[in-house]
Order: structure tokens, then sequence, then C-alpha cells
């Protein structure tokens, strides 16, 4: 996205393929593209997917002001590419939307960080601002299920999860009042 412009461009090439002006978007906001190619943006108040053939809307969300935006797993769906959908946090609030822009499960998660993650199971790892803790929340039951906070209290932090390929877990925790950063690293289950 740069300046209002959803554009496309071929790799090989660096062509562009097509563009649309949109007079919704913030202009640094993430887009994510799901399995099936189709583009799920961050716009000034929620989520709009566009497909990936023209850049046509497809569906918009509008819950407020998001901060990231996850795939979730196919498994979770009917088992086709892009069919689990997607989560994104807003307002401290967890969404989870199919890939028609149905809402399926919210959870109030107290926070709104910049960035969650989502493992092959259906587990979102949702950093905390407050105290830096991890919360782990599972859509299969639809419930907070763990909570990573295994030291002490840094308070007012800066957190951000990723989950490498073979499936650990890094969590980053970086505090604002200038004590260690912190970076833990949870090895997957067996």
């Amino acid at each position: 996205i740069v300046k209002d412009y959803l554009i496309s461009l071929d790799p090989s090439n660096l062509e562009k393929n097509w563009h649309k002006y949109y007079n919704t978007f913030v202009n640094n906001e993430k887009i994510t593209i799901g399995a099936d190619g189709n583009i799920y943006a961050q716009s000034d108040d929620g989520v709009i997917a566009f497909d990936h053939s023209n850049g046509e809307i497809i569906w918009t969300f509008y819950p407020g002001n998001i901060n990231s935006i996850a795939l979730v797993p196919d498994s979770l769906g009917n088992g086709s590419p892009g069919s689990g959908g997607i989560v994104f946090n807003g307002d401290s609030l967890l969404y989870w939307i199919d890939t028609n822009g149905n809402l399926l499960w919210s959870y109030n998660a107290g926070d709104n960080p910049p960035n969650l993650a989502v493992d092959a199971a259906g587990k979102v790892y949702y950093p905390q601002y407050n105290d830096g803790s991890l919360l782990i929340i599972d859509l299969v039951s639809k419930s907070k299920v763990g909570e990573f906070n295994n030291y002490s209290n840094p308070g007012n932090v800066q957190a951000g999860v990723s989950i490498a390929e073979n499936g650990n877990l890094y969590w980053a925790v970086a505090n604002k009042a200038s004590r260690p950063h912190k970076l833990f690293a949870l090895e997957a289950a067996p």
C-alpha cells in the first residue's frame, strides 16, 4: 500500500499488473496475503479483503482500531487454501473472521499489541503491553488456555511474537524503562 494505492507487481520484471486507489488506508499499515492469494489490509478502522487478481474489494469488516492481522490454519476451515480465515486485534479484542468476512468469534484480550501469531493447531499468541505476559488463546476451544509470564514483571513493555517453521515460538520483550530487554524462545511441543 503506497499513498492510498494498492499495487500488484509482477515479481519477474516489476511491471505493474494493476493498481487501485482507495481513500481508506493509513499510509504505514501492513498487508497480509492469504493462502488463496487474497489480500487483507488494515484500514483506518478495520480490515478490507481484496481479490488478488484485480484489487476489487471482496468485503470489509470495521471493528475499530486494529493493530495486527494473522492467518488461521486451513485445518480450522474446510481445508482448502485460505479457508481458516484470519484473526486480528482491535480495541483490546481478538477477532476471528472467515474468508467471507463473517465474525466467527471474538475474545476480550485486554490489550492491543502490535503483532500476534497463530500456530498450526490454531493457538493465538497474544502479547500484553501492560505486564509483558503472553496470552495463549485457543481458536478450537474458543478460550484462553494459558499465560506465560515466567520472569520478573518488567512493567510498561512492548512485546512481539513470531513462530518459526519448526514451531518454536520467539517472544521479544522490550522494557520502555531501559531495563534489560529479553528474548524468550519456547520450544514447540513434540
